[in-house]
């Protein structure tokens, strides 16, 4: 999987005048977290994922924002 997704949606919302939020949460022991990553784009959620790592979960979800917003 790419990392870049994350930049992608970034540079995206900045061209098109979007506000992109990323909200995570840590579940789990701190030894073994989950982390559950929300991207939402101008208020609205576009894509949620969750991973073993934070950036793992922002990625995953950064993604599925892009497919719902069927920029890629």
């Amino acid at each position: 999987m790419s990392s870049s997704y994350r930049n992608t949606l970034n540079n995206w919302a900045i061209q098109s005048g979007c506000a992109v939020d990323v909200d995570t949460i840590q579940t789990g022991p701190q030894n073994s977290p989950s982390w559950y990553a929300t991207v939402l784009v101008n208020g609205t959620l576009c894509g949620k994922a969750t991973a073993p790592s934070k950036q793992g979960a922002i990625e995953v979800a950064s993604y599925h924002a892009l497919v719902t917003l069927r920029l890629i």
